[in-house]
């Protein structure tokens, strides 16, 4: 099993890479985590569940919104992580 920050932005992604890594497809595996590896990075660039929301917020599909005491992002950190996903490809498509 997996326990995946990454899971609520890329679901179909995640299970592609689970289903090839448990049948021993390692290279397509690795193909998959080097694509997304500055994603799962960069999701602890500050406390969870910050970076995911605001990750998912600029994609337009949730607002960032956080209880308290939880903190938004800083901005320099919303920046990287919009670069992040231009970096990875992801798209709006690739999250549903």
């Amino acid at each position: 099993g997996v326990v995946s920050v990454a899971s609520n932005l890329i679901p179909q992604s995640m299970v592609q890479w689970y289903r090839t890594l448990v049948a021993g497809k390692l290279s397509e595996a690795r193909k998959i985590h080097n694509r997304f590896y500055p994603l799962f990075r960069d999701l602890f660039l500050e406390s969870n569940p910050a970076p995911i929301k605001s990750c998912l917020q600029s994609l337009g599909l949730c607002e960032k919104i956080l209880r308290p005491p939880l903190l938004e992002l800083s901005e320099s950190h919303e920046e990287k992580l919009r670069c992040t996903l231009q970096k990875c490809s992801i798209t709006p498509g690739e999250c549903l």
